[in-house]
């Protein structure tokens, strides 16, 4: 009789321990690794690059619902890891509306020249005539291409990379998309879209459909605003296009 309530009252404390510590947690202090304690400016997919483990991996083992929830000062277990590591802060590249004042001639800089390997990297984002060229407009400077095609004409990821922009909040530029790429120094821009059908954080393949044509923003007709940039400088994007 005695040795049965003994069992009652530990199976009872038991409980009540794991209400205060839950499964999940005591399955990851099982594992080996470290908690990244997430500061400003670091990104799910840079911690994941610098612990060397894929950001589908994070997602899955510390359960997370919503990557665009991800806040300043949460814990990140990173499985396998022996020490906590410093991560880049992520910079996104500076976008100028060419709906404002000119950049003049000569305080432009002129795109870097590409390497072999750097040559014919990206897909066209969509089929079209291109009714606007990188460069000089007027007095303005016009850092991509314009691509003219019929409203909600699919537009694609034009490599792999992680979406992160996918808003509506950059003056001309109306429903815009960025994302950054696996070489970590190259971001493309689309922009003026119809409908963006991707969300900060998510991972795409080259060829992924990521938005539909539109005609947001400062656009006079449907077509799709087109950019690269390497690090913070423009770049022709017809360089990077087969």
């Amino acid at each position: 009789m005695k040795k049965g309530i003994l069992i009652i009252l530990w199976c009872a404390i038991f409980l009540v321990g794991c209400v205060h510590t839950p499964f999940y947690y005591w399955s990851l202090e099982a594992q080996k690794g470290v908690y990244h304690k997430i500061e400003k400016g670091q990104t799910l997919w840079r911690i994941a690059k610098t612990y060397g483990v894929s950001v589908e991996e994070l997602i899955k083992i510390n359960k997370i619902e919503d990557i665009t929830s991800i806040k300043i000062g949460q814990q990140i277990f990173i499985p396998g890891a022996t020490e906590i590591l410093n991560v880049d802060i992520y910079v996104p590249p500076k976008i100028v509306d060419v709906c404002l004042p000119a950049t003049s001639k000569e305080e432009y800089i002129p795109p870097q020249a590409l390497s072999i390997s750097e040559r014919k990297l990206l897909i066209q984002p969509i089929e079209g005539k291109i009714i606007s060229y990188f460069g000089m407009r007027g007095n303005s400077m016009h850092n991509g291409i314009d691509i003219k095609a019929e409203l909600g004409t699919l537009i694609k990821a034009a490599a792999d990379g992680v979406v992160t922009y996918s808003k509506n909040t950059y003056r001309g530029y109306g429903n815009a998309i960025i994302i950054t790429h696996d070489n970590d120094d190259l971001t493309t821009v689309y922009a003026h879209n119809l409908v963006n059908l991707v969300h900060e954080g998510q991972r795409v393949k080259q060829g992924d459909v990521i938005g539909k044509v539109g005609q947001t923003g400062n656009a006079i007709t449907t077509h799709l605003h087109f950019e690269v940039w390497k690090g913070f400088i423009a770049q022709d994007p017809c360089s990077y296009l087969p």
